[in-house]
C-alpha cells in the first residue's frame, strides 16, 4: 500500500513540474523582447533589405506583381478586445502587417518600414456607397491627429462589398483599382478620432463597427485572441487566432543593429530586382500552369471515364428498361389472355345457365327431322351452344346423342361349383391300350380318297373319251 502510494505522488510531481515548466516558458516567450535584429534575421529568406535615403533599412518581399499589402492571401477577422484584424497566410505575416508601415516605391513597388507598436492592422477605413475601403498608414503619418485628412494615392484603397468583409476570401471580391475613385468619391472615412487607442504599446483603429457590419453579413463570429513564443503566420483554428507578438526594443543603433545582406538603394538594382521578381514569377506562373495543364488532363480523363461509364450503365440500364417492358408487355397480354377467357367461360355459363332456365338443354350434335327424313344441320353442328330459335309447328326436333354400341355377350350359365372327388371314387382299372388297326386314321384317308378317284374320272368322260387328262409321270431312271 505504501509502495502504490509512492509512485501515486511521484507521478503527480512529475506531472506539476511539468505543468509549471511549460508555463514558465511560455510566459518567457509571450513576454519576450525582442530587437529590430529579430526583422533583419527573420525576413531576410523572405525578401531584400534595401538601405533608402528616406526611410533606412526597408524590406521588400519576394512576391508577384499584383502584391499588395492588406489584400493579397489574407482575411478579416474580428476579436472582442482588438475588434478588426487581418490574419495573414504568409509565414512572415506576423511582423509586417502588425508591425511598422508599408510604402509604394516608384522603382521597387511595396516596401515595409519596421516600428515598434504592434496593431490588428495599420490601416485606415473608409465607407458609403454598399462598400467598406482600407488602406495601409503610410510611415511618417501621425496617428495622434486623426485620419480626418488622410488622403493617400487612390492605388492604396481597397474596396469589396460590405457583406463579404468577413470572408475568408476577400481578395477573389476586391473591386478593380480603376474604379477607385468613383467609389472615393462616394464614400467618406469612418470617424475614429474617439475610437483609437493606444494602450500597452498598441494601436487600435476600430473600423466599421460589428453591429453595422451583421446588417450586411449577418452573424460574425468572435475569434479569441491566443498568444504564441514564435514567429509564424496568423494561423486561425476554429475560434482562435494564434498571433507571435513580442515586444520590441527601442534601440535602433545602425553600427550594432543591421541586416547581414543590405542593398543600396538605385533604380538600377530596383530594375534588376524586378526584373529577377518577372522572371520567378515566370517560372512560377509555368509551374502553375503546367500543375493547371496535368490538373486539367486529369480532369478530363476523368470525365472521359466517367462518361463512358455513364454510357455503359446507360446501356445496362436500357437494356435491363427493355426486358421490364418486355415483361410487363407480356404479363399485360397474359392478362388480357386471362380476362378473355375468363369473360368467355363466364359467357358460356350465364348461357347455360338461360338455357337451363328455358328448359332447353341442348346436346352436344343435334339433328332436324322434318317427318321421317334425318339431316344434319351443319350450324349447328359448328356452334353446338347457339340457342335455337323456335320452329314452326310441322317440325320436330330429336335431340339424340349418339354412344358406340357394346357388343353383346353370350349369356353364360352359372358356374358349377367342381365336385371334388376322392380317390376312392376314381377308377381304379388300367387304361387300355388300343392297336394300330383300331386307329381311326387309316380309315379316314381310305374313306376320303374314294370321291377324289371319282372326280378325275367324271372329268376324263367330259374330255372325249380320254381316260384323263392326269397322267402318271414316269418315274427318274
Amino acid at each position: 500500500m505504501k509502495r502504490i502510494l509512492t509512485n501515486t505522488m511521484m507521478a503527480i510531481g512529475l506531472v506539476m513540474g511539468s505543468i509549471w515548466a511549460t508555463t514558465i516558458n511560455a510566459q518567457v516567450g509571450v513576454n519576450a523582447q525582442v530587437s529590430y535584429q529579430t526583422f533583419y534575421d527573420e525576413l531576410s529568406p523572405h525578401g531584400t533589405w534595401i538601405d533608402n535615403p528616406e526611410h533606412g533599412y526597408v524590406w521588400a518581399p519576394n512576391v508577384g506583381a499584383d502584391f499588395q499589402p492588406y489584400s493579397t492571401n489574407g482575411n478579416w477577422v474580428w476579436n472582442d478586445q482588438y475588434e478588426w484584424m487581418w490574419a495573414s497566410n504568409y509565414s512572415w505575416g506576423w511582423a509586417p502587417f502588425h508591425y511598422g508601415r508599408w510604402f509604394m516605391d516608384p522603382f521597387y513597388g511595396w516596401m515595409w518600414v519596421p516600428g515598434y507598436e504592434w496593431s490588428p492592422a495599420w490601416v485606415a477605413w473608409r465607407d458609403g456607397g454598399d462598400y467598406y475601403g482600407w488602406a495601409p498608414i503610410r510611415p511618417g503619418f501621425s496617428i495622434n491627429i486623426g485620419f480626418s485628412n488622410y488622403n493617400p494615392p487612390m492605388n492604396y484603397w481597397c474596396f469589396a462589398p460590405r457583406r463579404y468583409i468577413n470572408s475568408p476570401r476577400i481578395h477573389n471580391y476586391i473591386l478593380p483599382r480603376s474604379r477607385n475613385t468613383t467609389i472615393i468619391n462616394n464614400t467618406t472615412i469612418i470617424n475614429i478620432n474617439n475610437r483609437t487607442r493606444v494602450n500597452n504599446n498598441y494601436f487600435i483603429n476600430n473600423g466599421p463597427r460589428r453591429n453595422d457590419a451583421e446588417r450586411y453579413t449577418g452573424r460574425i463570429r468572435s475569434v479569441r485572441f491566443n498568444e504564441v513564443n514564435r514567429p509564424g503566420r496568423n494561423e486561425v483554428r476554429g475560434n482562435r487566432i494564434n498571433v507571435y507578438r513580442p515586444s520590441i526594443e527601442r534601440n535602433n543603433d545602425r553600427n550594432r543593429i543591421a541586416p547581414r545582406n543590405v542593398e543600396g538603394y538605385s533604380r538600377e538594382n530596383a530594375n534588376n530586382r524586378n526584373t529577377n521578381r518577372n522572371n520567378n514569377n515566370d517560372r512560377v506562373n509555368n509551374r502553375n500552369n503546367d500543375n493547371r495543364n496535368n490538373r486539367t488532363i486529369e480532369r478530363d480523363n476523368r470525365r472521359t471515364e466517367r462518361n463512358a461509364t455513364d454510357r455503359f450503365n446507360n446501356r445496362n440500364n436500357n437494356a435491363g428498361n427493355n426486358n421490364n417492358v418486355d415483361r410487363r408487355n407480356n404479363r399485360n397480354t397474359n392478362n388480357e389472355n386471362i380476362n378473355r377467357n375468363q369473360r368467355t367461360r363466364e359467357e358460356a355459363t350465364n348461357r347455360s345457365n338461360e338455357n337451363r332456365a328455358a328448359g332447353n338443354n341442348l346436346p352436344t350434335r343435334r339433328y332436324e327431322t322434318n317427318n321421317n327424313n334425318r339431316q344434319p344441320n351443319n350450324a349447328e353442328q359448328r356452334q353446338p351452344q347457339r340457342r335455337q330459335e323456335a320452329r314452326s309447328n310441322n317440325v320436330t326436333r330429336e335431340r339424340t346423342t349418339f354412344e358406340r354400341p357394346q357388343p353383346q355377350r353370350r349369356a353364360e350359365a352359372p358356374a358349377q361349383p367342381r365336385q371334388q372327388r376322392t380317390m376312392e371314387q376314381r377308377p381304379s382299372e388300367p387304361r387300355q391300350q388300343r392297336s394300330m388297326e383300331q386307329r381311326p386314321s387309316q380309315q379316314m384317308r381310305q374313306r376320303s380318297e374314294a370321291p377324289r378317284q371319282q372326280q378325275m374320272q367324271n372329268r376324263g368322260n367330259r374330255g372325249g373319251g380320254n381316260e384323263g387328262r392326269r397322267t402318271e409321270r414316269p418315274g427318274r431312271g
